[in-house]
């Protein structure tokens, strides 16, 4: 808006590049203020005072208002975080009074066998205690305890103020004797501590027997696999040798003196080749060897060399295996780490057989 002068006009011309699509309403408006050279009636006064008086009460309210709304807000946030970390102290109270029942119940289920034959020898002890000895007679003893413990810290106490000389042996002995005392008395606790939380709640053999369960499922599993991996290679492919292997393999191509070992390979024996997949589990799946070797030709057994040689320690050398032949596309060399002596020895008389049959 613009504040002209008294009884003058004033036009605004609209942009059409301004535009927006947005749908605008033009006013004309003319201001014609009191003319200040009339007089103004009292009663004129009156009323412009009191709408005067309404208006300053109506903005003070809203003020206020918005304050209060502002402070109320406030509150009521810093009331439901209050109430939350109470509920969730209340719930962890809960939670550890339901642990402890839970843990109190599973001491006679026996899910901890040990700690609750401990107990039941302790309550085997005390029925044999209480059935051969007076219930009078022991509550007298526990009574009296007290009065002798009392006792026997008076005398200490007198005596030692009556001896004038202590040796050094002894009172290094008794600091030794205390020591191990309190040490002996700390292993006890911290023993009567873990066993009590040593006790399963129910949420703990939940998981314990799923855990385990999934343990017993993979392993029955894996020996169903096995099954049909022994089964396919014995009728399928009439396999006379396979294990899993580890594969020299070479960081740097070309670098005889920078290898290491990789393991999980799957090797086996069939007909005239020797076949190695990545993983039993590629074997499973149908998929292509990676290496491949077959007796034909220039093929058989190699020896290790001296450089070979100071690589492996004396538990490799036992059941280390060179071998080469034809590859894909070239002659081919792999060397082998089996898991046993025995392997190796068998793998060796396979492969010496084959060749003799093939000459």
């Amino acid at each position: 808006f613009q504040v002209t002068k008294v009884k003058s006009t004033h036009f605004v011309v609209c942009d059409d590049n301004n535009n927006t699509g947005t749908p605008s309403i033009f006013l004309h408006l003319r201001w014609l203020p009191p003319d200040l050279d009339i007089g103004v009636s009292d009663a004129d006064k009156e009323e412009s005072r009191v709408l005067e008086e309404d208006m300053i009460r109506a903005a003070s309210s809203n003020v206020l208002v918005q304050r209060d709304i502002i402070g109320n807000s406030l509150d009521a946030l810093n009331t439901v975080r209050g109430i939350g970390g109470t509920l969730q102290s209340i719930q962890n109270t809960l939670g550890d009074i339901v642990d402890m029942l839970e843990m109190f119940r599973n001491i006679f289920n026996f899910a901890d066998p040990r700690i609750s034959f401990l107990i039941l020898s302790a309550l085997s002890i005390l029925f044999l205690v209480l059935a051969s000895i007076p219930t009078r007679m022991i509550v007298m003893l526990i009574g009296m305890v007290q009065y002798v413990v009392g006792l026997i810290s008076k005398c200490q106490h007198w005596l030692s103020d009556r001896k004038v000389e202590f040796s050094m042996e002894k009172a290094i002995q008794a600091d030794k004797g205390s020591k191990t005392q309190a040490q002996l008395n700390f292993q006890i606790s911290t023993w009567a501590t873990n066993a009590i939380r040593s006790i399963p709640t129910d949420e703990d053999l939940r998981k314990a027997y799923f855990w385990e369960g999934c343990r017993i499922g993979e392993e029955a599993c894996s020996k169903i696999r096995m099954e049909k991996r022994v089964a396919l290679l014995t009728k399928l492919w009439k396999a006379k040798w396979f294990s899993i292997v580890n594969l020299r393999v070479e960081r740097q191509r070309g670098a005889l003196d920078d290898w290491s070992w990789q393991d999980g390979y799957f090797a086996v024996v069939s007909g005239r080749q020797l076949l190695v997949w990545a993983s039993e589990a590629d074997f499973d799946a149908g998929e292509i060897p990676c290496k491949q070797i077959s007796f034909s030709g220039h093929a058989g057994l190699a020896g290790l060399s001296p450089v070979e040689l100071r690589a492996l320690s004396e538990s490799e050398i036992s059941r280390v295996v060179n071998i080469f032949g034809r590859g894909d596309s070239s002659q081919l060399k792999l060397m082998l780490l089996l898991p046993d002596k025995n392997l190796k020895d068998e793998l060796e008389s396979i492969i010496m057989e084959t060749m003799v049959k093939d000459d």
